[in-house]
């Protein structure tokens, strides 16, 4: 469901007493893989309780066996089972929450929630879900996850209030063995309350992992290594510029959509990082400016938490959240940034050029970090690119009309990106402003050419919330509504 808002300035506050909700497919297709769809019992946890509920489950390995075993991979999208006889009808969940986790064990801990590594993969402030009874509840993950069929996966859903008709539906189980099903008392912060032998009926769509080694690449044997950015334990970012032709390993790469990036690493470490985002970005350039790079960036990666594991004189792959079109004929600009990290031992490798083509900021100071200067060093580093299947590059003509975009993902945490259209050149001024009309952020304010653009914004230093969006270009004016939730 896309809800769009269209107002002015001025009508802005108006819109406060408006519920922002996305809806779960109610004609969700079947899953890739499930382990049940018939179950054996029905029951109410956690969406038909109006105070809020929380249960994990497991599904231990081998069991995601329909129509065949599921493969390790990327989890797109999850499903869940609706029971005979309790249909799903329209009901807005507040504070609604997946969250995934893998674990070698085939029972969940008794008398406790599991607590190992985990990881929310899909979240929402308001939601609104609905679906027949005996139909797939479809949810297309905020970003992928990686999935080890020889492992356990632990399924965390919560909601911290239900309102509509929370009496009449309920979610398909199978009862097994062991602890499968563990919940809460009801009401957030949760409680742990009991453990069951219930399973939930669910599934899930498995894309294939990037290969471990990247097709195209420009340099695997940079004698130089870096600390920057993955070595600073108190935060650090970088720009590195691939310039045009230079992924020509072993071949010259082709157009397509990145969906995974590598670094060639010069160390062996494990480090966790704290507020880890990617952005690419495409220009007719040679060298970077003395600033930061921020031009019609792309935000394809961001993890609040995540842990990443690297071996010297090895590829350290990233699978991204966002596909990212690539043009052969426009150099490759890559901003890596995080907030803070575990160690101070993970270093890339880096082949000398000639400037500029690495941006760096000031380490060690957390976010945001400032520009502190720039050299020739140019990052090791290769791409795994997909071909285009069913959607087009864009192609270069000129927009008909003026038009602003709703972003996308919204609700987005923290990243989104914004896109707008201009028939004629002028000068663009887009900006992000809060709830009372303060204006948070200055995102375009130049002279543009006509033509279609994409913007990257990141609200990490805003609190969640609501947000507005304007763009004033010529005579034309534009205001449009995005939510923030972390």
């Amino acid at each position: 469901m896309k809800t769009n808002f269209n107002l002015n300035f001025k009508n802005a506050s108006a819109f406060l007493v408006l519920l922002f909700v996305l809806v779960a497919n109610p004609l969700a297709q079947t899953p890739q893989y499930y382990n049940y769809a018939t179950g054996g019992g029905a029951n109410s946890f956690p969406l038909n309780q109006a105070a809020g509920k929380m249960c994990q489950w497991l599904v231990a390995p081998g069991e995601f066996n329909t129509p065949s075993g599921a493969r390790s991979g990327y989890i797109t999208n999850f499903y869940c089972r609706i029971a005979t006889g309790y249909p799903l009808t329209s009901t807005t969940y507040t504070t609604f929450n997946l969250i995934f986790g893998q674990t070698t064990l085939t029972s969940l801990p008794t008398g406790t929630f599991y607590t190992g590594t985990m990881d929310t993969v899909f979240t929402r402030a308001s939601v609104t879900l609905q679906a027949a009874a005996d139909t797939w509840l479809q949810f297309t993950l905020d970003h992928p996850f990686p999935y080890d069929s020889t492992k356990s996966l632990v399924i965390q859903m919560e909601q911290c209030a239900a309102s509509g008709a929370t009496s009449t539906y309920s979610l398909a189980h199978t009862n097994l063995s062991g602890n499968r099903r563990s919940w809460s008392v009801g009401g957030c912060p949760f409680t742990f309350y009991g453990n069951g032998v219930n399973v939930l009926n669910c599934g899930v769509d498995i894309t294939p992992p990037p290969p471990a080694t990247p097709p195209y690449y420009n340099y695997n044997n940079g004698t130089g290594i870096n600390t920057f950015p993955f070595g600073q334990s108190g935060g650090q970012r970088v720009n590195w510029l691939i310039r045009t032709g230079t992924l020509n390993q072993p071949s010259l790469a082709h157009p397509g959509l990145i969906n995974a990036i590598y670094f060639w690493m010069g160390s062996t470490a494990t480090t966790t990082f704290n507020k880890l985002t990617i952005s690419l970005g495409q220009a007719v350039i040679t060298t970077l400016p003395a600033s930061w790079y921020t031009a019609n960036m792309k935000y394809v990666y961001y993890r609040s938490t995540v842990t990443l594991s690297s071996t010297n004189s090895g590829w350290m792959m990233i699978p991204l959240d966002t596909l990212f079109a690539f043009d052969t004929s426009k150099a490759l600009i890559i901003d890596v940034q995080q907030c803070s990290a575990s160690s101070s031992s993970m270093y890339v490798r880096q082949s000398s050029g000639t400037p500029a083509t690495r941006n760096y900021g000031t380490p060690g100071t957390g976010c945001p970090i400032n520009y502190a200067g720039q050299d020739g060093q140019i990052i090791n580093f290769g791409v795994n690119i997909v071909n285009f299947v069913g959607i087009q590059p864009v192609k270069n003509t000129t927009p008909a009309v003026y038009l602003l975009e709703q972003n996308y993902p919204n609700p987005f945490n923290p990243t989104t990106s914004i896109s707008y259209s201009i028939p004629k050149a002028g000068n663009v001024r887009l900006t992000v402003f809060d709830v009372l009309g303060r204006d948070v952020a200055v995102l375009v304010n130049e002279f543009k050419t006509a033509g279609s653009y994409t913007i990257g914004f990141n609200a990490s230093e805003l609190s969640s919330g609501v947000y507005f969006y304007r763009i004033e270009a010529g005579d034309f004016k534009d205001v449009k509504k995005m939510t923030l939730v972390k």
